[in-house]
């Protein structure tokens, strides 16, 4: 099976089970081996690059299929740009129409990239490129990267382009998040009204995630897998139907809502001592997300057991980065901006719920800028 083929890279990564890979998953793919060492600097933070085969389309599309080893370790944030500027440079040697890219490092992480090129006529234009890209750690949630490339289409270089688009992660993502958000808002319990229940089960579930980067972070405890240990100590504790009250209640409301040090002694959880000193120092995230919200958090409301778990089960399986998107990158996870998105499409957009994605952000900010240069200095060019 393609999945288990997939699962087995994540493990593990080698140039030649990817190669192996991409020779199933694309059927124009043929295997060309070359070197591309020649395109290394001396002292680079590359040591090792080559050329795995090519994708050879019937409309004279190509695109070059290589492999990359870093020195070091990788990372999500490490040397993203100047990955991006050696594919770069490897596709204008080559004259490629894209190129996917997979850095690596000796513990198996890998980032696996996609950059195309765009034309204006029959000049082509490599200063307009994007790079999509998934970063894979063995040790991390990987089910972003894996359903893209079961559903991978390497049929054509807009079948590629898809499965590596933030648009196609996002649908994927909605199509599974909006069930489980339904299921948490008819199980909310203290109300009929419909309305309350989705507000409630909103506020509960942008918490929950906030808290998934803030836990990536390693300021809970220094874990980034907090809430998979909380939960756990609660199944442990023999009760049922109080991790709301009891567990999250004490987090949202006074943990994150009181400096670093506050004994946390709302509710009657038996926190183990290391749970508590994690609560007592957790971050004061000074604003609106987690203080109780009038007509919502002060009416008794709360959420079962079985949804909450439902919900964690289908969270934490991705993996958080909390690096937002980049004019020239794009990364395929749960991010600010890649959920922004998302409740973009659960909210109110009728009301004026939009979210303004980086790039238009970017653009308003330089014009503001250029226009507040031109008034200063009275230059206009």
């Amino acid at each position: 099976m393609m999945l288990e083929a997939w699962q087995n890279l994540c493990k593990e990564f080698t140039p030649e089970q990817f190669g192996n890979l991409l020779r199933r998953a694309a059927p124009a793919f043929r295997p060309i081996p070359d070197t591309l060492g020649y395109h290394l600097a001396e002292g680079d933070i590359f040591d090792g690059a080559a050329q795995i085969g090519v994708i050879e389309y019937p409309d004279a599309q190509t695109v070059t299929v290589g492999t990359v080893h870093i020195k070091s370790e990788l990372t999500a944030r490490s040397s993203k740009r100047r990955q991006y500027d050696l594919v770069k440079t490897i596709l204008k040697a080559g004259n490629h129409n894209a190129g996917v890219f997979a850095f690596y490092d000796d513990a198996g992480r890998f980032r696996l990239s996609l950059v195309t090129v765009t034309y204006h006529g029959t000049r082509r234009q490599f200063s307009t490129f994007r790079r999509y890209t998934f970063f894979v750690d063995p040790e991390s949630p990987n089910k972003t990267f894996l359903q893209q490339m079961q559903r991978a289409d390497f049929s054509s270089l807009t079948g590629i382009m898809t499965t590596f688009s933030l648009e196609a992660v996002s649908d994927e993502f909605y199509k599974e998040f909006k069930p489980k958000f339904d299921a948490i808002a008819a199980a909310v319990q203290g109300t009929d009204d419909g309305d309350l229940k989705e507000d409630f089960a909103l506020l509960f579930t942008i918490r929950i995630i906030f808290l998934g980067f803030v836990q990536k972070k390693r300021w809970l405890g220094n874990n980034p897998m907090f809430f998979n240990s909380f939960w756990e100590e609660y199944r442990q504790s023999g009760t049922a139907n109080t991790f709301y009250r009891d567990w999250l209640q004490p987090l949202f409301f006074e943990a994150l809502s009181t400096p670093p040090g506050h004994l946390v002694a709302y509710g009657h959880a038996p926190y183990s001592a290391e749970t508590q000193t994690v609560l007592q120092m957790a971050p004061y995230l000074n604003g609106e997300l987690f203080k109780r919200k009038q007509d919502v958090d002060d009416l008794g409301l709360w959420i079962p057991d079985d949804p909450i778990e439902d919900f964690f089960d289908f969270l934490f399986q991705y993996n958080f980065t909390v690096e937002e998107n980049e004019l020239f990158d794009e990364e395929l996870e749960l991010n600010p901006e890649f959920l922004g998105i998302i409740f973009e499409r659960i909210t109110n957009m009728d009301q004026g719920a939009v979210y303004t994605p980086r790039v238009e952000v970017d653009l308003m900010c330089r014009l503001a800028l250029v226009k507040w240069l031109i008034q200063g200095t009275g230059i206009s060019k």
